[in-house]
């Protein structure tokens, strides 16, 4: 009972530091808030629209574990209804995946995961002073990590079918 009842409405507890949630929740909660079925609606059509890519990226690569976990992992925090920064430690473990499983894009992993680190280290303070001085705040992390994935999957599911037949052998 008390995950039923209490659990769902603690981000609305006073006090609750909303400006370091980085979830589609907490990005549209920030951005809208006191309208919870819009947001629940927003963050539900977004979540559907990542688990397709994943469902995508799973039938591109089924023959590659590796690449299918780091993928789940993004999907995990994708998806998540509550995750602070600490919980985007998780991304390590995909961002050593695609670095050691697609090398010859080193130079591109590098760049994505510049943007991710410099995103989570402004985000969270960015939001709490945006909330010091306006109703509203926007999460930069959360559509920063939404262009990150995006743009990792063109390279890996879109853009790219040489790597597909490669990975299918290993």
């Amino acid at each position: 009972t008390f995950s039923r009842e209490v659990l769902p409405g603690f981000i609305a507890w006073p006090g609750y530091p909303l400006w370091n949630m980085h979830t589609l929740r907490g990005f549209w909660l920030l951005l809208l808030p006191g309208r919870l079925p819009l947001v629940d609606a927003l963050s539900l059509i977004l979540s559907a629209l990542g688990l397709w890519g994943f469902v995508r990226f799973w039938q591109r690569y089924r023959g590659n574990k590796a690449l299918l976990f780091a993928g789940a992992i993004c999907l995990t925090l994708w998806l998540t209804p509550h995750a602070m920064i600490y919980d985007w430690t998780l991304l390590l473990i995909p961002a050593l995946v695609f670095w050691n499983e697609v090398p010859q894009w080193r130079e591109r992993w590098r760049a994505l995961y510049a943007l991710v680190w410099l995103a989570t280290f402004i985000s969270g303070p960015l939001t709490y002073v945006q909330l010091q001085h306006f109703p509203v705040a926007v999460q930069l992390s959360v559509p920063v990590l939404a262009v990150v994935f995006y743009q990792a999957y063109r390279w890996l599911v879109v853009e790219n079918s040489t790597f597909f037949l490669l990975s299918e052998t290993n």
